[in-house]
């Protein structure tokens, strides 16, 4: 049907079927359900008449036997009210009445009864009510028409029954009807869904179910499913639509295949050419690759030089015997036709006829006839150093722009593994010659002469680089003439032949003139062309000698030291990185020239000024013992009459002399403090003074330590409670003894008390602790003292343990000291083997800290350090005894202009006395002639003086010692500093190095 060749047609068509249909059900039932509706309401009617025919005799029986006013009520009500509502009711049975929902009655039997009703009432019925009506209401009693009319009525009623009876009869037709009608209906609609169901399946379901399996069986890879449906409508669109989908799905798939294929390929061939490094391997698996994935006939790769020939040259597809016979007869390709038109244009070729193209020049004899070309450039950052090309493809049609984009894949990927090859073999022959460069090195840093160094520099240089010659040359100071003074290679009396100078004359203009002239490297990678090597060219080309370069040997302080000559036999040989590698050796080559003269110049001066500093220190060693000894002599004379003037002070305070007036008691006791302090002090210097002498004696016993501790503190208790100030003991568990001189152990901790306590503010609090601690790989009890105080800055924390010291700060003027006891404290720590410190902030208060090893450590009456010279374990110079002779060395420096530097080694991982003589005796293995090595034990740290050194001889002594430790494993922290830079007084210079200098 052409009408429902849409879908949409088809859709409203069967909406309106049923549509129609449910109009024309509810139509049908509307029709019946009225008619019944009808009948239903005519037969009350008519039974309201029945009643009204029987309630109109029996009220007009009532009247007439009733009082004037009740008869004339009851005759009014009959003749008004039920004689016109029964007129209405029988007009409306007939005519039909809004008012009853009734329509007028059209069935003619039912029409005759009702006329025939009618016909009854108005002849008959009616009359006769009115008489008796009149009668009753004349006085009379109405009885004859009364009896009349009870006559009548019973066939009037009879009338009305047959009339209802006639009614149901009607209704009962009219309610099969409307059943038979209903069964009708729903076997039409029976028809009418088995036709659409069958219509809709045909038109719509099936051709849905074919599309679905087809899909399917297109979901599961099977791309020949079709479906055949050859209506119009736009299942049929779709249809068509699914066959054409199907065919460029397998299409696509195919070509996705072939593409994967391609790509697979492509990645195994990346994987593999990127792991190659040997270049013509790399290229033969390439060109060979592209050729079969592409499907050519033949193929080529072409890798160009730096000079534009080729380098590589791959064939594939061609045999081996007519390849070496084109190439015998014609040489490799070249840069004409289509291959010269690529390299000029940079970018792909496709040619479906070669013999079409402008570009084209023909085959040469012997040539494969060849149709179809694709080619493709080699790049590398934009540079074009190669093609890829291909001809003929095997189907015999022409190149795809996949074929392009495949053959591009290929030049891009042949083009990174290509140049990560050739900087791979760049880098392992830069490497090659860094290490041999470094080797080399090596080497001159043991040259001792010069004339060695020049030779060791030349022969190094022409070894590492594969040179032809290589020379070094002096200048002469108000003489332009290049003198050689050494020489290494294949020099065939080149030298003796040429003049060389460093002028504006044609000779100067050479590479040694220039470089002379600069002060930098100048490079000539081309002799036979270069102008400026004309007076020498015909001689150098004799010799094999293509590329010259000349660096002059600058050392640290711009001082020239000679220029080197450089002589290739291969042209352009002097590339950035080999200029940047010999320019690094020329420096260091300089650097050993400098050093070879300063040796030979100053180990005579190392000698004399090392004799001269030795018996300075003798000297002053000797002058030191004398004022030692002279103050002890001294304070023990100064103690006899200070005891009388103590004692008999004391006698007079007491009264044991008389009575004393309050300013005599003031003046005494004035005298009595004053004498105190200088009894004190006194005897602070003897006890330093003998400890420098060398004549202290500790008297080592177990000592209890918490016994010893709270003795100390008995000092200070009553000052501590006058002030307020807590006192905290902290004694570790397990701690009971050390073995110490006990006086002296306690005169540390009195002091520090002391010190503590004098200021510490009001409401403060001290805390006094002991516990066990390794330092420096030894056991010690490590005795603290915290307190509240005010606190040290940094600037004043170097002062603390120096004789004579006291802290600039407000408290100066309210404590009295004489600035030795910290000073005690620390020589007879020292003499204990221990160290003593502080640690502080500003406003936070200090603690003081020293320990003391479990177990005597040095000899009765020794210091263990501050005393020698030698250390006894390490053999080194002790660090104390450099100390008090550096301002020697700083005066000598000073007045001859020069600098010295000076090392600090901090070493971790010494943790025996095996471990530290092993170390002292290599590091006197590795110092230098210039170079002093001190040690101090307290700290574990090794000091290097590098006598007449700069400030970049040090670094590199710092760098060497460093490297050189770490090489045998030592774990070792190197600080530097140089006088006088980093200051010009032994105090700035310590100070420095204290900071940690790199």
């Amino acid at each position: 049907m052409l009408i429902f060749r849409s879908l949409v047609t088809r859709f409203i068509f069967l909406c309106l079927v049923i549509f129609l249909s449910v109009i024309f059900f509810t139509a049908i039932s509307f029709y019946f359900t009225g008619h019944i509706d009808d009948n239903a309401r005519r037969i009350n009617l008519a039974g309201k008449e029945r009643m009204l025919s029987f309630e109109m005799g029996w009220l007009l029986n009532r009247a007439a036997s009733k009082d004037t006013e009740v008869r004339e009520e009851i005759l009014n009500h009959v003749k008004t009210g039920i004689i016109p509502n029964f007129e209405e009711i029988l007009h409306a049975l007939k005519e039909g009445s809004d008012k009853y929902s009734i329509g007028s009655l059209e069935d003619k039997e039912l029409t005759s009864h009702i006329d025939e009703i009618n016909n009854i009432w108005v002849s008959r019925i009616r009359p006769l009510l009115l008489d008796a009506i009149e009668e009753i209401h004349s006085g009379r009693d109405g009885k004859e028409s009364l009896e009349r009319y009870n006559a009548v009525i019973h066939a009037f009623v009879g009338e009305i029954d047959a009339f209802v009876s006639h009614l149901v009869s009607d209704n009962d037709r009219g309610i099969r009807a409307y059943r038979d009608g209903r069964i009708f209906v729903i076997f039409l609609a029976f028809i009418v869904s088995a036709i659409l169901i069958f219509y809709i399946r045909k038109t719509i379901l099936i051709p849905i179910l074919h599309l679905t399996r087809a899909a399917g069986e297109i979901e599961k890879g099977n791309f020949d499913a079709t479906v055949e449906i050859r209506t119009e409508d736009e299942i049929g669109i779709l249809s068509n639509r699914f066959n054409e989908m199907a065919v460029a799905l397998k299409d696509t798939l195919n070509k996705m295949s072939r593409l994967v294929m391609k790509q697979k390929t492509l990645f195994e061939f990346s994987k593999a050419i990127i792991s190659e490094l040997d270049i013509k391997l790399l290229l033969n698996e390439t060109v060979e690759r592209a050729r079969n994935l592409i499907g050519a006939r033949y193929a080529a790769m072409g890798v160009l030089n730096d000079r534009g020939d080729y380098e590589y040259f791959i064939p594939a597809g061609l045999s081996r015997e007519v390849y070496d016979e084109l190439k015998k007869r014609h040489t490799l390709p070249h840069n004409r036709g289509l291959l010269g038109y690529l390299l000029e244009e940079g970018r792909s070729l496709r040619v479906d006829d070669i013999s079409k193209h402008p570009a084209s020049v023909g085959f040469p004899d012997g040539h494969p006839q060849m149709k179809t070309f694709l080619g493709v450039p080699v790049k590398i950052q934009k540079r074009v150093i190669g093609r890829l090309y291909f001809t003929d493809r095997l189907d015999g049609g022409p190149f795809t722009a996949e074929d392009e984009e495949v053959a591009i894949s290929f030049a891009s990927t042949a083009a990174i593994a290509i140049y990560n090859a050739r900087l791979l073999k760049q880098l392992k022959r830069y490497s090659e010659e860094l290490t041999a460069l470094n080797e080399a090195s090596r080497t001159l840093i043991d040259v001792k002469t010069g004339k060695d160094v020049y030779q060791s520099i030349c022969e190094t240089v022409q070894g590492i680089f594969g040179l032809r010659m290589v020379w070094i040359g002096h200048i002469e100071k108000g003489n332009y003439e290049v003198t050689p003074v050494s020489v290494s290679g294949d020099e065939d009396g080149y030298l003796r032949d040429v003049v060389i100078r460093w002028d504006d004359s044609p000779e100067g203009r050479g590479p040694t003139g220039r470089a002379i002239k600069g002060m930098s490297p100048v490079v000539m990678n081309d002799i036979e062309s270069n102008p400026y090597f004309e007076p020498w060219r015909r001689k150098a080309l004799a010799r094999g000698y293509r590329s010259s370069m000349a660096v002059p040997l600058i050392c640290a302080r711009d001082k020239f030291q000679g220029i080197l000559n450089l002589y290739s036999g291969e042209e352009g040989y002097f590339t950035e990185d080999r200029v940047r590698i010999i320019q690094a050796f020329a420096n260091q080559a300089a650097t050993a020239i400098e050093n070879v003269r300063l040796v030979e110049g100053l180990e005579e001066k190392v000698r004399e000024r090392t004799k001269e500093a030795e018996d300075a220190r003798m000297m002053a060693e000797a002058a030191n013992r004398s004022k030692s000894e002279f103050l002890a002599n001294m304070s023990h004379e100064l103690r006899t009459p200070l005891n009388a003037l103590l004692g008999f002070s004391e006698i007079m305070l007491r009264g044991m002399t008389g009575e004393l007036t309050e300013k005599q008691r003031e003046y005494l006791q004035d005298i009595y403090d004053s004498g105190s302090h200088l009894f004190s002090l006194i005897n602070d210097i003897l006890d330093l003074s003998k400890i420098e002498a060398g004549r202290m004696e500790l008297e080592h016993e177990d000592v209890d330590v918490r016994n010893a501790v709270e003795q100390s503190l008995f000092f200070i208790r009553e000052k501590a409670m006058k002030h307020s100030i807590r006192i905290d003991v902290v004694i570790e568990e397990g701690i009971r003894s050390v073995e110490a001189d006990k006086m002296r152990l306690k005169q540390v901790l009195v002091n520090l008390l002391s010190n503590a306590a004098k200021f510490t503010p009001d409401g403060g609090s001290i805390v006094v602790s002991a516990k066990e601690v390794t330092d420096a790989g030894v056991r010690c009890i490590k005795f603290s003292v915290q307190d509240t105080g005010p606190g040290i800055s940094e600037r004043d924390k170097s002062k603390l343990f120096e004789p004579f010291q006291q802290l600039e700060s407000i408290y100066e003027k309210k404590h009295e000291g004489t600035g030795l006891g910290l000073a005690l404290c620390r020589r007879i720590v020292k003499g204990h083997g221990g160290r003593i410190w502080v640690e502080s902030e500003v406003g936070k208060g200090s603690t003081f800290s020293f320990t003391i090893p479990l177990g005597k450590t040095a000899p009765a009456g020794v210091d263990a350090i501050a005393g020698l010279v030698v250390h006894p374990e390490s053999g080194l110079l002790s660090w104390e005894s450099v100390l008090r002779h550096i301002d020697r060395i700083l005066s000598f420096h000073s007045r001859m202009g020069l600098k010295f530097g000076i090392l600090r080694m901090r070493i971790r991982n010494l943790t025996s006395a095996g471990d530290l003589k092993k170390f002292a005796e290599f590091a006197s293995k590795i110092r230098r002639k210039h170079e002093i090595v001190g040690h101090n034990r307290e700290t574990n740290h090794f000091y290097f003086i590098l006598l007449n050194s700069d400030r970049q001889e040090t670094g590199k002594a710092q760098s060497r010692l460093r490297d050189i430790l770490a090489a045998e494993g030592y774990d070792v922290t190197v600080d530097k500093v140089l006088f006088p830079d980093d200051g010009k007084s032994r105090e700035e210079i310590l100070k420095a190095l204290e900071k940690g200098g790199e």
